[in-house]
């Protein structure tokens, strides 16, 4: 108790100094000006799909054409159009029927477990064995299968969250997120997942079926085909701890062994399960629409012009709340601060001297669904994909303090790190190690698509150095994805403005070098996704990692 009123003391007292800012000079106030629009209550939240989204979509474009940047739409304009299917399972309209010798038991969405809608149908009704699957990870560059001599062919699959213990965090968290793709892969038509101890600590079960009816959203292909990245799956399902105890009724192994393991991260070798089970749901579909924003600053080498920096951030954030006095999920921090420290950086980058390369700005959407806008722009880009050399990416950096340390999230994969050291030592800003790699943040944001195309990126975080600083950046835990990430919170601009500068030297350099970026040979991503690409050497002790 102590530590946390030490640790809520040195909050406060940082909040109070950061008030006492000197008299901020014209890029803090163009930055502060971007979040008090962005942020605003009339946007109510700019979820993807809303009137508010337009809004700050507009503006965004607005912005980019007054700096002199050009549209990238075929018709000239700035929005890349982008359309969503919202599928929705209501609690109580999905159930897992699990049959066993002797014995029947019937499990709920929304109470026992949480079942994925249908992909294209409103109801549907089919059965399946069960076969365990350790962590349902195929992963050969490590030496690890849990397939290896299982057939599930036709079954659906029970797999553990997470992974084996000692695998790199960002490496790790690709993984993990590949489990439906490896599980079709295998033959399997359905993904049963089971949550470890550690999982509970870091999310309750009762919090986890909070809000089951918050839709499942995908992209939708240019001809209207909803986008599925395992469409052989047919359901996905997260196990409550008493479903999870009866999927392993009668197993050849005990539940709370395998538990155990998991926990650990220790291997574990499959088999099948004696159930069989009956999945009942029904689905309801709804489409909307909603675009990037892109615009494009013409290189000044015409040798050079048809290749292009990314500069990106995510417009989007939460929308309304269904209940409370104060409904509006503002998003002033997440991610009003880095559209409005892209713009600034887009600013610096258009009144200097013109670079080499094209540079591209682009402001996502549906980021909070998934990554969505971003994942698009990388599988339908409005230019060639080959000309894109690098992406920079901000995301949701901490203002609340004054920022002197950075993590670069993606700098020892690629040259960029160096690139983007050196950016931050111009402005007395140290690059540091990941303070919690468990959290992966790697892979959770936008830049992470565009790695999956092979495209080397990297994405600049804040981060702490010092226990003021730290405490400071605890003490916005409370209010990430709430109603208060609002103007109320403290800002430091010149810390915004710092930041801005750093963006727009990392897109400069990358934009006026002879060379393209490259992917450091060695690399899990640079040998899963660019495996053709030329290659940097390895560098030891890169300082870099994930927020």
């Amino acid at each position: 108790m102590l530590a946390r009123l030490v640790s809520v003391a040195a909050a406060l007292a940082l909040s109070a100094a950061a008030l006492a800012q000197p008299a901020p000079g014209p890029a803090e106030r163009r930055i502060r000006a971007h979040v008090a629009f962005l942020a605003d209550d009339l946007l109510e939240g700019r979820e993807a799909g809303t009137r508010g989204h337009e809004i700050a979509a507009n503006y965004v474009a607005q912005q980019l054409a007054a700096l002199g940047f050009e549209g990238v739409a075929a018709d000239g304009s700035f929005f890349q159009p982008i359309g969503f299917q919202r599928r929705t399972l209501a609690p109580g309209d999905g159930r897992l029927v699990l049959a066993l010798p002797g014995a029947s038991r019937t499990f709920t969405h929304g109470t026992e477990i949480l079942m994925s809608p249908s992909l294209a149908r409103t109801s549907d009704r089919f059965e399946a064995p069960l076969v365990f699957a350790g962590y349902g990870l195929t992963a050969p560059s490590l030496g690890h299968d849990d397939y290896a001599g299982l057939d599930v062919r036709g079954r659906i699959v029970v797999v553990f969250t997470g992974t084996p213990a000692g695998w790199p965090g960002d490496v790790a968290a690709h993984l993990s997120g590949e489990k439906a793709r490896m599980a079709e892969a295998a033959g399997a038509i359905g993904l049963i997942t089971v949550r470890r101890p550690t999982d509970e600590r870091v999310r309750s079960w009762d919090r986890a079926v909070a809000n089951p009816a918050r839709p499942r959203v995908t992209w939708l292909t240019p001809d209207g085909r909803p986008f599925e990245e395992a469409p052989a799956i047919r359901v996905s399902i997260t196990a409550g701890p008493e479903a999870a105890r009866a999927l392993f009724s009668g197993a050849p192994q005990d539940f709370q062994a395998l538990q155990a393991q998991a926990e650990a991260g220790r291997t574990m070798r499959g088999f099948a399960l004696p159930g069989r089970v009956t999945i009942r749901r029904s689905s309801r579909f709804e489409r909307f629409d909603s675009p990037n924003v892109a615009g494009i600053l013409p290189g000044a080498d015409p040798r050079l012009r048809d290749e292009v920096v990314v500069l990106m951030g995510h417009l989007d954030h939460l929308g309304l709340a269904a209940e409370g006095e104060d409904r509006i999920y503002n998003g002033a921090m997440d991610n009003a601060s880095g559209i409005a420290i892209m713009l600034e950086a887009a600013r610096a980058l258009a009144e200097g001297r013109r670079p080499r390369r094209s540079v591209m700005v682009l402001a996502t959407t549906a980021e909070e669904r998934g990554l969505l806008g971003a994942e698009y722009f990388a599988a339908h880009p409005p230019l060639p994909r080959e000309w894109i050399v690098a992406a920079v990416n901000m995301d949701m950096p901490i203002l609340t303090y004054d920022v002197a340390a950075a993590v670069g999230f993606g700098a020892e994969h690629s040259t960029l790190g160096p690139v983007a050291e050196a950016a931050m030592r111009a402005e007395g800003v140290r690059l540091v190690p990941d303070p919690t790699p468990e959290q992966r943040s790697f892979t959770r944001s936008d830049h992470y698509p565009l790695v999956r195309a092979g495209i080397p990126s990297i994405y600049v975080a804040s981060a702490a150095s010092t226990a003021e600083s730290r405490a400071a950046i605890d003490a916005f835990d409370a209010h990430y994805h709430e109603v208060s990430d609002d103007l109320s919170r403290p800002f430091h601009w010149p810390s915004a403005a710092r930041l801005a500068r750093i963006n727009a030297a990392i897109a400069r350099a990358v934009a006026n070098d002879r060379a393209r970026p490259r992917w450091r040979r060695g690399s899990f991503f640079a040998d899963t996704f660019a495996p053709d690409q030329p290659r940097a050497p390895a560098v030891a002790g890169a300082g870099a990692g994930r927020r």
